[in-house]
């Protein structure tokens, strides 16, 4: 098992370093050669570990074959990804290369420019015109809509490379590696029965095409959601200021993940809230240092208004509502399903009310389930709990696009975790996979395209906030709830 393990580990992360090296401006041959290296003693290291966590698991054959196969997918997919993101000029190795939008389109491109007429300070970053109609090396250029903290990441790239196509290449592999490490790290302090079968469920969820294509974006929402639950993970289980700072990072970031020091303010764990609102100034802080205060009041005066008037997404009362897996979007395919009555302020009315539901359940949650991860069987459900609701969160954000589907299908691996067997397994990678296809499915040609649409993206968006939801009343009605006393250490 350990053998498997390292060989797992270093074809997938071969490529993905070698894609890094790149961006750092090392050759091709040569960014392969040091990646592989690279990644054989990251290998030697984690598969010892990795194949402890399988050990309890007691697969069956259709479970070992149906792992296999999609590691294999994992493997082979994101190696042809990393060669699209360090060479834009082979779309056809793109997760999709049919869509001219999907080849062209990456997030990157925002953030970049940002933080470029953040620096300068005499423009308004948020104005939209600023960005679009543009192309850049082949990439269309997306409006910058995030807060102003969240470009202390990419001026760090810069300060890397200024190069953009380099950069990219950078960015990619940096959240692919984040997002593999924290989808092998889970199962791994979750252990026993539980963390095996959570452990491959991670490897079914890199080979989804939401998680690749969000890679492929380069949005950050699937990286925050990675790095907020871990924090997460880390601040309930040691104290330490490192997860705290990164808590801060993505909440200021993203907003959504703040849902969890919520949770962790409603458990009273006073401290670790302490030094997250720390961690918040810190940050603040040196975004007005390098930026200049323009940003902020720019973020409050004009951004904050338009995304709450929808102004800030025209696209979201467009074709793309389709795509938006968001509340908001979902009244839009409501409306346009026949629904006249959901009007655009009564959608912006029902995404509110929905963002103070998920507010309230995840101090709820907080409130009611305070435990002792010494206790093995208590690992999961936090993991879970975690996940849900930042997933939930989510969800109340104006638009969010085909990679908003990712936290849905990762939540559900870890779901999938507390199957009873291996056939049960089975069932909940089936329906991972049915999920992901229908989310992805072309219509057949005797089905009119806007209707199957119209109905499969909303039947699919309903089924995820049912799951979402469903994952935290699992959790707060079947799990053990012992007052906390002591925290197990993550190494």
């Amino acid at each position: 098992m350990r053998k498997a393990a390292f060989i797992v580990v270093t074809l997938w992360l071969t490529p993905v370093i070698a894609a890094g090296l790149y961006g750092l401006r090392l050759p091709g041959p040569a960014a392969v050669v040091v990646a592989l290296v690279a990644a054989a003693g990251v290998a030697s290291l984690v598969s010892r570990p990795l194949a402890t966590t399988l050990q309890p698991a007691e697969p069956s054959a259709a479970v070992m074959i149906a792992v296999a196969v999609v590691t294999l997918v994992a493997i082979v997919q994101i190696a042809r990804l990393s060669v699209f993101m360090s060479n834009v000029g082979r779309p056809d190795l793109s997760i999709d290369p049919s869509s001219v939008w999907r080849i062209q389109h990456c997030c990157l491109t925002a953030y970049s420019e940002a933080v470029r007429l953040a620096t300068e300070g005499t423009r308004n970053i948020y104005e939209a015109t600023l960005y679009e109609p543009r192309i850049m090396d082949g990439l269309k250029v997306d409006p910058y809509h995030y807060p102003p903290p969240f470009l202390l990441m990419p001026h760090a790239l810069q300060a890397l490379t200024a190069d953009f196509l380099h950069m990219r290449a950078l960015w990619f592999s940096i959240q692919a590696l984040v997002l593999g490490a924290v989808a092998m790290a889970l199962p791994w302090w979750i252990g026993g029965r539980q963390g095996a079968y959570a452990l491959g469920g991670a490897v079914l969820f890199l080979a989804t095409p939401q998680s690749l294509f969000s890679l492929q974006q380069g949005n950050f929402q699937t990286t925050a959601i990675a790095i907020g639950v871990w924090a997460f993970i880390v601040l309930w289980t040691k104290h330490l200021k490192s997860a705290a700072l990164l808590l801060a990072y993505v909440s200021v970031s993203k907003v959504f993940p703040g849902v969890l020091v919520l949770y962790l303010a409603a458990a009273r764990r006073w401290r670790d809230v302490a030094w997250v609102v720390a961690s918040v100034v810190a940050l603040v802080s040196l975004a007005v240092l390098l930026f200049g205060t323009r940003p902020f009041s720019d973020f409050i005066d004009y951004e904050v208004p338009r995304i709450a008037n929808g102004a800030g997404f025209p696209q979201a009362e467009l074709q793309a509502a389709f795509n938006n897996q968001s509340v908001y979007g979902l009244t839009v395919r409501l409306r346009l399903l026949g629904a006249d009555w959901l009007d655009a302020p009564t959608g912006r009315a029902i995404a509110s009310l929905y963002g103070f539901l998920i507010l309230a359940l995840a101090a709820y949650a907080g409130w009611k389930y305070r435990i002792d991860v010494t206790e093995p069987d208590t690992r999961l459900p936090i993991v879970q709990i975690a996940m849900g609701l930042v997933v939930l969160g989510s969800f109340r954000s104006p638009f969010v696009g085909f990679y908003g589907m990712a936290g849905v299908a990762w939540l559900m691996t870890l779901l999938a975790a507390d199957a009873r067997t291996s056939r049960g397994l089975l069932v909940w990678f089936g329906g991972i996979a049915t999920l992901c296809a229908a989310h992805t499915a072309q219509p057949p040609p005797f089905i009119p395209v806007t209707l199957t649409i119209k109905l499969m993206s909303t039947i699919v968006f309903v089924a995820a906030l049912g799951m979402g939801f469903w994952a935290i009343r699992h959790v707060l009605r079947g799990a053990p709830r012992p007052e906390p006393s002591a925290y197990q250490a993550i190494p």
